[in-house]
């Protein structure tokens, strides 16, 4: 799978799938996308993995079925709640967000990622009414080689 084509389907095809169910829903499970050397994508969804109060346990768990399904990239889904500070001070507390994690690497046997990040879209549930907002996103794109989260050195 070329790099172009997993960053076209993050955004075309995956985070509107995913933001529609959780439309519908209310809330998102949590779900992983991998794709192999050939483009072929998998999903597993993680509600189990992610009952898990360790979070060493869940990420060791996605790193074992990331070699296992012999992945060259991926996509993690899951809600989160985010607080905002603004220095040292809690600005906005727990705030429902969406968020995606991915890592892309141009060769399957490679250590080393090519493309690694997260995208979040907040969102609201009023009286049932999910309110995602599309405009804003918070756009992380990692560093390579500077971990910032535990998938950064999944692979």
């Amino acid at each position: 799978m070329k790099q172009k084509t997993f960053e076209y389907n993050l955004q075309n095809k995956i985070i509107p799938i995913a933001q529609n169910i959780l439309s519908s829903s209310g809330s998102h499970f949590p779900a992983i996308f991998t794709y192999d050397s050939d483009g072929i994508e998998r999903m597993a969804e993680l509600s189990k993995v992610f009952s898990y109060e360790d979070k060493n346990i869940i990420y060791g768990i996605i790193s074992r079925y990331l070699k296992d399904s012999k992945s060259q990239a991926f996509i993690l889904i899951n809600d989160a709640w985010i607080s905002k500070y603004k220095k040292d001070k809690i600005v906005k507390q727990k705030q429902d967000c969406l968020v995606f994690q991915y890592q892309y690497k141009d060769n399957i046997k490679d250590k080393k990622v090519s493309l690694a990040g997260a995208i979040s879209y907040e969102y609201e549930n009023i009286e049932n009414n999910i309110i995602i907002d599309y405009h804003n996103p918070n756009v992380f794109k990692n560093k390579i080689g500077k971990s910032t989260s535990r998938l950064d050195n999944i692979f």
